[in-house]
């Protein structure tokens, strides 16, 4: 799983490096705050909503800069399902409403 992969790799790549220290900075910036304070709430609903809106590998590197701790299973589950389940929702309503306006009733 991808999610996993970044949290092993994650010190290998930034562990003491100026790259560290400006997503630090980046981190406690005011900017940044608010959409973090959404991903880090704990509330497995706006995991899943950042997740939709962005991906589930985005939404990890944006928790693990935000934070600086690795993610738990929960959330890179959350992370990789709740995109998966949303657009499978969408694409079978789309499919359904074209094929009652091709078909009919």
């Amino acid at each position: 799983m991808v999610t996993g992969w970044i949290n092993r790799r994650w010190d290998s790549w930034l562990g003491g490096s100026k790259v560290q220290a400006r997503l630090n900075k980046i981190r406690d910036g005011k900017k940044v705050r608010r959409a973090v304070d959404r991903i880090t709430r704990g509330s497995p609903l706006w995991f899943a909503i950042a997740a939709i809106t962005l991906s589930a590998g985005q939404v990890i590197i944006l928790f693990r800069i935000a934070t600086g701790r690795a993610t738990n299973r929960g959330q890179q589950l959350c992370a990789c399902l709740a995109p998966a389940i949303f657009f499978s929702g969408v694409f079978a309503l789309v499919g359904g409403l074209a094929h009652e306006a091709i078909y009919g009733s």
